[in-house]
């Protein structure tokens, strides 16, 4: 019996970590599992979208599913769109597509290690000591045992806003069935105004509607636009911001200060990230709690509209929107929403004022949970409830570093993606989840092939 792993949930983080396994060359050979609820892996909550409208917000040279090969989507796309260019912001399901053909590449050269894919849910998860192994209740079928286990759910679907239900309200901005009739509404609520958001808006109008919108979020603060490419070329960004020991080692205000600066020298806050980028996850790492939580409460909604850009096209659209007038962005807090005669009665404070508005459509496009607590994940639940995974304390994920499994069961549990945000904060991005998909593949590889070699 060769060695089994088992990846709950087979959206990107999972695919891009079933890929480096599959790429293993040890001497033992492996059993890889997926467990994905949906009906293709690869594309998971972020590339299933209604249409070619919804980009992704990176270039497609930078977007390949190995570190080692970053232009890896784009020589696959030019396989069949040779004009594409390397700067182009390209459909996101095109980058679903992309997963899944990888897939069944790395199949073909495997060199003897398997892929099973499942489709069910996980509802539990168990570690045997007796038998050195992880059980994985399903919501139908069979139990699955394996030697290994990498839980990878992504981004967890948020299921209440501020105590209200979403799903009897709120429409559902990913879904083709909330855009079939669009063009006959006039007025749409759009809570958020980040990634999402804009993704929703451009769909609605390329759908024919030509109503009104009010996008509602505490700060009221949409994505920045990408810079053309080579905007900056030539400019040197100062050193202080690619040297990890002198960043980590910054106290926050005066790194907030020294940033502010050289964005206003340069003229952009983006080089400036670039240069930071490798070394986000070990600053954050190295920063006491306090000061993450001091980032979280007054500056996360600076950096995400700095760090998550879009492209200048879909900037333009919003533009032309605002200063025609159909397009509010409002700085408030939802309160309360219910159905009537009229449409959705929602009441939102704004200002500290209580404003009240009828609406024949709201969009939830206010993120993913991050609050294991309020998780509508039977999965996540059960793992919190027995220990085996503990809530991180800035409401960001699972506490990576907290495990009621022995040490020879957490050598062999592993968690990969968004989850990881309490520890790593910069792990939503492909860029970040290919590097940590490699990580975990080599250690588990690596644990796996020697307890096997060494075991009677």
């Amino acid at each position: 019996m060769i060695p089994t792993i088992v990846i709950i949930g087979g959206g990107c983080s999972g695919t891009l970590v079933a890929l480096n396994l599959l790429k293993a060359t040890g001497q033992t050979p492996l059993e890889v599992v997926i467990l994905e609820a949906r009906d293709q892996v690869g594309r998971g909550l972020a590339y299933t979208v209604p249409s070619d409208r919804c980009k992704l917000n990176v270039p497609a040279h930078a977007m390949g599913a190995f570190a080692h090969e970053p232009q890896g989507f784009l020589t696959w796309l030019r396989r069949q769109e040779p004009t594409v260019e390397a700067d182009q912001f390209v459909s996101r399901r095109r980058y679903g597509e992309y997963l899944q053909a990888l897939v069944s590449e790395v199949l073909e050269r495997s060199g003897g290690n398997t892929l099973r894919i499942v489709t069910d849910k996980a509802l539990d998860l168990s570690f045997d000591e007796a038998t050195s192994r992880f059980r994985v209740k399903r919501a139908r079928g069979d139990e699955l045992y394996s030697d290994a286990c990498i839980l990878a759910l992504g981004n967890i679907p948020r299921t209440t806003l501020n105590g209200i239900r979403l799903s009897a309200l709120f429409s559902d901005p990913y879904r083709e069935e909330t855009y079939q009739a669009v063009a006959s509404k006039k007025r749409i609520l759009v809570v958020g105004t980040g990634l999402t958001a804009v993704d929703s808006i451009l769909e609605a109008e390329g759908r024919g509607y030509r109503g009104d919108y009010v996008m509602l979020s505490r700060h009221a603060r949409i994505p920045l636009a990408h810079e053309p490419p080579g905007s900056f070329e030539g400019l040197e960004v100062d050193p202080f911001f690619a040297s990890l020991d002198v960043l980590a080692a910054e106290p926050l205000p005066s790194l907030v200060r020294r940033f502010r600066r050289e964005a206003q020298r340069i003229g952009s806050s983006q080089p400036v990230i670039n240069a930071m980028r490798s070394h986000i996850q070990q600053i954050w790492s190295a920063w006491p709690v306090s000061s993450k939580r001091r980032f979280l409460r007054h500056l996360r909604p600076f950096w995400e509209v700095h760090r998550h850009r879009i492209p200048e096209a879909h900037a333009q659209v919003l533009d032309t929107l605002r200063r025609s007038g159909r397009l509010r962005v409002v700085a408030g807090r939802l309160e309360s929403a219910q159905r009537s005669a009229a449409g959705l009665e929602v009441r939102y404070r704004h200002q500290g004022e209580a404003v009240q508005g009828t609406f024949d459509m709201a969009l939830c496009c206010a993120g993913p949970e991050s609050d294991l607590r309020n998780a509508d994940v039977p999965l996540i639940q059960n793992l919190l409830r027995r220990g085996i995974i503990q809530a991180g304390s800035l409401g960001l994920g699972i506490d990576t570093t907290h495990s009621s499994l022995s040490a020879l069961g957490q050598q062999r549990f592993k968690i990969l993606g968004p989850l990881q945000r309490e520890q790593l904060w910069e792990i939503t991005a492909v860029r970040e989840i290919r590097s940590e998909a490699e990580r975990i593949a080599k250690e588990l590889e690596l644990h796996l092939s020697q307890s096997w070699l060494t075991s009677p």
